[in-house]
């Protein structure tokens, strides 16, 4: 519920008479499914219902504008909330960006930096570097120096000789592959990629044979390095040495800078690690951003739904809460009025709204009669006397108790000023004399047929009215009967359904059981059918099928019923076509010396109306 509860709208619904008289007359013949239809039918209407739902549906739209105007501020703030907080990650997100593209930018940079500071901090390179140029060659003995120049000179001829024989086979398309100690000596490539470092290079190259004699722990290290590639055995080394120091030193730098490249390598590669650990935090932080942009879209995205949805809410309840509170309105008065009773959350009928539908009915019937019939329930037979009574027809409003109507009002409904209808106390003549009445009506499946059923309903509830007006000491007993009978309430009267057959007998039975013990100065029996007597009882069995039985059964009956003191007994036949419906009417109603008549249903109610005032 969006809009506030209107209960404190506390203007007033108060029904027409006509209004109240439609109302009762739809609930009673459609039941409390009514109350919906009726509220859409009066909304068309200039009435009092239509009035009271514009009234409330224009405080509605006042209370509307104003929750609108607070859900669009509340909306507004937090769009703005969600702009602000999207603005805010996003800018800490394009922190962390140029912070992470400082760092590689800066990683990069250093690279050189960082490659030259392990080339340098590396202990071989540095016993290289602090080596001195030249050995003295003071320090060698003569004989060997002598020896190594012999040893020499014959080496460069075995070289030349070599060379020769290398250049041959080439010739004669048979050469081999250098050995590896005859292949020229290349630095490695990945040192001489970084300027800062091929620089210290040439330094490396003009120190290393000095500091490979000269550094125990180097010549050691760069054996070991040697020995392990096989090219030579122990003795071949201790030999090249000696005699050939120029290869001897090629090949330890050789593997000396097989150690750098390898360690550089490794640098490197943990620079390159380090930057692309630095690129996927990248990447993971542009993902970032297009989350918190499709986080920031999707929850603008669900606060506009939510916004519609609450217009459409507020739509609906404009149109449906006005509906909703007057016929909540006209059911609260029904239920003060004692019309309908709630039941588990189902609306019922009560045996007071068809009480008052019988004064309806009753009313209706009396202003379509002669005016003779208007001056006879006019009349008072007794003057002086009267009777306080809830109201039964509009005519007596003139004769109004205001006091007892006031306080009867303030008590049912001590929250609402208004006296209604069924709160108003009327004088009443009293009337002479005194009858007891019984109404029998026929509810077989054949009166299904042409709503005979509902007229002949119509017709009971008018005439109990009739008889209670006359004099509100009459007693009426109201009887229906199909196969079996049944001493009904005014509710049950209405609700009855047309089935099974017609025990015409039973129902006179019935009569004058509820006769015998009346002191009632009159005893009136009315009887309404619309066919032949179909079932009888026999030993407190029914019995259906048999007319002649049931016939004979239902006569019987009639005569028996005409030793009751001052009983008088009429047979209403509905829509009788046939002559053998009125043959056995009259036959019955001769046994009790009674009299038969034939109707249309449309005409019952008068026609009872009008021969029990005759009487």
């Amino acid at each position: 519920m969006i809009l506030p509860d209107c209960d404190v709208f506390d203007d007033s619904l108060v029904l027409s008479y006509k209004e109240n008289i439609e109302l009762i007359t739809k609930l009673i013949e459609e039941g409390p499914q009514y109350l919906d239809k009726f509220v859409d039918e009066q909304k068309k209407k200039d009435s009092a219902v239509a009035k009271y739902i514009r009234r409330l549906r224009k405080r509605l739209e006042r209370q509307a504008e104003s929750i609108r105007s607070e859900r669009k501020k509340g909306y507004m703030q937090k769009l703005r909330a969600l702009q602000k907080n999207r603005e805010a990650r996003m800018k800490q997100t394009q922190t962390e960006m140029l912070k992470l593209t400082d760092e590689q930018k800066l990683l990069q940079d250093r690279l050189n930096e960082i490659l030259e500071n392990a080339l340098l901090g590396d202990d071989f390179v540095k016993l290289v570097i602090d080596s001195p140029l030249d050995l003295e060659e003071e320090e060698q003995g003569l004989m060997k120096r002598i020896l190594a120049g012999i040893i020499r000179f014959f080496m460069r001829i075995g070289g030349a000789i070599k060379r020769f024989f290398i250049w041959l086979s080439r010739k004669l398309r048979r050469a081999k592959p250098l050995a590896e100690e005859e292949q020229e000596l290349k630095r490695p490539k990945l040192l001489f990629s970084f300027p800062a470092i091929a620089g210290n290079l040439d330094d490396i190259d003009s120190k290393f044979g000095n500091a490979l004699f000269t550094s125990p722990n180097l010549r050691s290290e760069m054996e070991k390095d040697m020995l392990k590639k096989k090219r030579f055995r122990r003795s071949r080394l201790s030999w090249r040495k000696r005699f050939k120091k120029t290869k001897y030193v090629e090949d330890a730098k050789r593997a000396f800078y097989d150690r750098l490249e390898k360690k550089m390598k490794k640098k490197v590669e943990k620079v390159k690690a380090k930057q692309k650990a630095l690129s996927e935090k990248a990447k993971d932080l542009k993902v970032q951003e297009k989350h918190v942009n499709a986080e920031t879209k999707e929850e603008e995205k669900r606060l506009k739904a939510q916004r519609k949805r609450e217009e459409e809410q507020i739509r609906k309840q404009l149109s449906s809460v006005p509906k909703e509170k007057a016929k909540s309105k006209v059911t609260e008065k029904l239920e003060y009025s004692g019309y309908i009773t709630r039941k588990e959350g189902e609306l019922n009928i009560t045996s007071q709204l068809v009480d008052r539908f019988a004064d309806i009915v009753f009313s209706a019937e009396i202003s379509n009669l002669p005016m003779a019939y208007h001056a006879i329930y006019g009349a008072s037979d007794v003057e002086g006397i009267y009777e306080r009574g809830r109201l039964r027809m509009i005519d007596e409003i003139s004769r109004m108790d205001i006091v007892e109507s006031m306080v009867n009002a303030r008590i049912r409904h001590p929250y609402d000023t208004h006296i209604y209808e069924d709160d108003v106390i009327t004088y009443r003549d009293k009337r002479g004399a005194n009858n007891h009445v019984i109404l029998m009506f026929d509810k077989s499946g054949s009166m299904d047929e042409n709503d005979r059923i509902q007229a002949a309903k119509k017709a009971v509830l008018a005439l109990y009215k009739a008889v209670k007006e006359r004099n509100p000491r009459n007693i009426v007993d109201l009887v229906a009967f199909d196969t079996k009978v049944e001493v009904m309430d005014l509710l049950e009267v209405w609700k009855s359904e047309a089935k099974g057959f017609t025990n015409t007998g039973e129902a006179i039975k019935t009569a004058r059981t509820l006769l015998q013990e009346s002191s009632a100065d009159r005893k009136l029996v009315y009887l309404i059918t619309d066919g032949l007597p179909e079932a009888y009882t026999e030993n407190e069995e029914v019995f259906a099928g048999d007319t002649d039985k049931s016939l004979n059964y239902a006569i019987s009956q009639a005569k028996e019923l005409s030793y009751v003191q001052d009983v008088h007994l009429t047979m209403v036949l509905l829509e009788a076509k046939e002559k053998i419906y009125l043959d056995a009417a009259q036959r019955i109603v001769s046994a009790s010396n009674g009299k038969a008549v034939i109707v249309e249903p449309q005409e019952l109610a008068a026609e009872m109306i009008m021969d029990f005032v005759a009487l």
